[in-house]
């Protein structure tokens, strides 16, 4: 997975959406006896290590340090900075200089986080900037140990981390114009996230904190220096965006905002609800989120668009057959409403009229036209056009279809009589990329339907193309067109 360099810690993890539970030290270094590492009249303190059992914990995770680190030690009960470190070529080992000869047994040691000047404060900042060469020493990074004395008097230490750690990638789906960019993921929590927090050997001190805040801004650049979408690096990695979290029972939204590069007048939000959860210290959660807005598996909850794992909820794989949703596709129609559009709503497949998603700059062409169910004679949510109910049972379902030698083509129809559905394409269970945009629609209806001879749940929707518009069910696990059924069905 991704292997992102930062100032003592590059924390990556392999599993999205979820917890990594174990916490990892940094391993000992036991100064080489022949190497002498101590010069006269200073005394080296020494981190990490080198002997390969780093990736026997998780491969996918590793602590890094970064040129011109420095650590805190508790000399006698005055805290002392040290003047200089060298880095090993790999950065997995450090040593620490101190201008003194120092002899006790032992000693406590804090990291505060890059260029600190005070080991009593961790700051994470409200407003960050991302750029190459970033570190998440700088975003609130912290840790304590306690060195011990070597034989040939110098000291070892393994950092334990206290902070949590949130790493985030916004990956590109294909209805995205590849030129757009992200410029700015802004983390909103319900209890305050950032400001200057006290700091010890207990860790962070969230309960007096020096300019609170409850937002983090991730800044990412502008139409001329923004962060691309890349959603792997050239090792076929996730790209994830890292900052650290006070580790307490939180609720956090991130709320997305990107430009097309090519139409900076073209930009769009996009927000997305995590679950509540205890952040604990030393460890990482990781979240990848497609930018797919209006995909949702069935009846998912309306802060949970699909992101290519699948639906968290078990609303959509439990939910009985023929039931009526209660989440995002609760307002959607019925199969039967559904039935009286796709039968008596006089629907003519467009691939002329231009429309775009969230009103944006980048157009597509390709849709239907259907009448206002006001406009529709009989319309009527309790039984479709043929009598049935197809609430309670899908018998003669196949019947719900116009095909092309019935189906009409051509424009916008005259007056006011009709409404737009653009084809949007869907979305296949597990995936992120929208398939098909411009020549397929598929809309979910409020209304389960029943299990196929695979034991798969199924839901009804409204699907078309340009030969074709019908009543189908579907697995509820892939990503249809779902949200507010006003906005979409008139």
């Amino acid at each position: 997975m991704k292997t992102r360099l930062f100032t003592k810690s590059a924390i990556i993890m392999a599993t999205a959406f979820s917890l990594a539970s174990c916490s990892q030290e940094e391993e000992l270094l036991n100064p080489n006896p022949t190497d002498p590492t101590t010069k006269p009249g200073r005394t080296v303190f020494s981190a990490g290590g080198d002997n390969g059992t780093r990736t026997t914990m998780d491969k996918n995770r590793v602590y890094y340090w970064q040129y011109n680190d420095q650590i805190w030690v508790n000399d006698g009960g005055t805290w002392i900075k040290s003047s200089d470190s060298e880095m090993a070529p790999d950065n997995k080992t450090a040593n620490f200089y101190f201008d003194k000869v120092m002899t006790a047994n032992s000693y406590e040691v804090l990291y505060t986080g890059f260029n600190s000047n005070d080991p009593t404060k961790v700051t994470i900042p409200t407003i960050m900037q991302y750029g190459p060469g970033d570190r998440i020493g700088v975003r609130g990074d912290c840790g304590v140990a306690t060195a011990t004395r070597n034989a040939n008097g110098t000291y070892s230490f393994a950092l334990l981390h206290k902070g949590s750690y949130l790493g985030i990638a916004p990956l590109k789906v294909s209805y995205l114009n590849k030129q757009y960019a992200w410029t700015k993921m802004e983390i909103i929590s319900n209890k305050v996230i950032s400001g200057t927090y006290p700091f010890s050997s207990n860790g962070i001190d969230t309960t007096n904190v020096t300019s609170p805040s409850k937002r983090i801004t991730l800044m990412g650049g502008d139409a001329e220096h923004p962060t691309r979408f890349q959603n792997y690096d050239n090792n076929g990695n996730y790209n994830y965006f890292y900052t650290v979290i006070p580790p307490v029972y939180r609720q956090l939204d991130v709320k997305y905002s990107f430009v097309d590069l090519e139409n900076p007048a073209d930009t769009m939000t996009y927000t997305k609800r995590l679950q509540p959860r205890q952040w604990i210290e030393n460890n990482v959660v990781q979240f990848r989120h497609a930018v797919n807005p209006h995909f949702y598996s069935w009846d998912a909850p309306v802060t949970e668009p699909h992101d290519g794992i699948g639906n968290r909820s078990n609303h959509n794989a439990t939910a009985p057959v023929f039931t009526k949703a209660t989440n995002v596709c609760a307002t959607m129609p019925n199969p039967n409403e559904m039935a009286w559009y796709i039968l008596n709503g006089d629907p003519r497949w467009d691939d002329v009229t231009e429309w775009t998603i969230d009103g944006g700059a980048s157009y597509h062409t390709g849709g239907v036209w259907i009448k206002k169910k006001n406009f529709i004679t009989g319309f009527s949510e309790e039984v479709a056009p043929n009598g049935r109910d197809y609430r309670s049972s899908d018998i003669g379902i196949s019947a719900v279809r116009i095909n092309n030698d019935t189906y009409r083509t051509g424009g916008k129809p005259n007056g006011n009589q009709y409404f737009f559905l653009p084809a949007l394409g869907f979305i296949y269970t597990n995936n992120i990329d929208v398939v098909n945009m411009g020549t397929e629609g598929h809309y979910w209806s409020s209304y389960s339907s029943t299990i196929n001879s695979y034991e798969i749940p199924l839901a009804y929707n409204l699907g078309f193309d340009s030969n074709m518009i019908y009543l189908a069910h579907t697995v509820r696990s892939q990503a249809r067109v779902a949200g507010n059924g006003s906005d979409w069905f008139k």
